[in-house]
């Protein structure tokens, strides 16, 4: 069983292409050095700003590990100013 972090929220619409650009330049490249990260997913739609951003972990404990070490709060703040709304972070099992 894999385990996944699903963060929801908006960005400024106008916002969109950096938002994405911060997230596949330097977002992602942070994640692979995370252990256990196993990859991740971004879903958008541009003209409303909505985002479900996941990512998948070989174990729990490496998933909060990367809450607990800093790492989620520092790439959180890396698109911070574009949110329009706090995002909601959520936990689940993968089960397929």
């Amino acid at each position: 069983m894999y385990f996944s972090r699903v963060i929801t929220g908006k960005v400024d619409p106008s916002s969109y292409e950096k938002a994405f650009a911060l997230f596949t330049d330097e977002i992602i490249p942070a994640a692979k050095e995370e252990e256990g990260f196993r990859g991740a997913n971004l879903f958008s739609n541009p003209s409303t700003g909505q985002f479900i951003s996941t990512t998948i972990w070989k174990t729990e404990e490496d998933m909060l590990a990367s809450d607990k070490s800093g790492y989620l709060k520092k790439q959180l703040a890396k698109v911070a100013e574009l949110f329009t709304e706090p995002p909601v972070i959520e936990y689940y099992d993968v089960l397929y």
